[in-house]
């Protein structure tokens, strides 16, 4: 509708922004526990890529992985989740 009524641009997309595993297993799962986390994170985000993938004409749409954390894991300013 926005398009339509010319508040955003034809060529606009609609943007979802998801994270990769890496962050939220990191910070808020116990080293231990992190590997079956790991695998039902990433189960549970590839169905939710598929639903959207199946409402969202894929010319209207952007697809963005956070990596955040993981850029700052390898520039060492994040680590096992937590500043240094």
């Amino acid at each position: 509708m926005l398009k339509r009524d010319a508040v955003f641009p034809r060529g606009c997309r609609f943007q979802v922004s998801l994270p990769t595993p890496l962050a939220p297993i990191t910070a808020f799962v116990s080293l231990e526990d992190q590997a079956i986390a790991e695998r039902a994170y990433e189960a549970a985000v590839a169905l939710e890529v598929e639903r959207i993938l199946a409402d969202v004409p894929h010319d209207q749409l952007a697809v963005q992985w956070d990596t955040n954390v993981e850029f700052g894991m390898l520039g060492e300013t994040f680590r096992c989740g937590s500043r240094t």
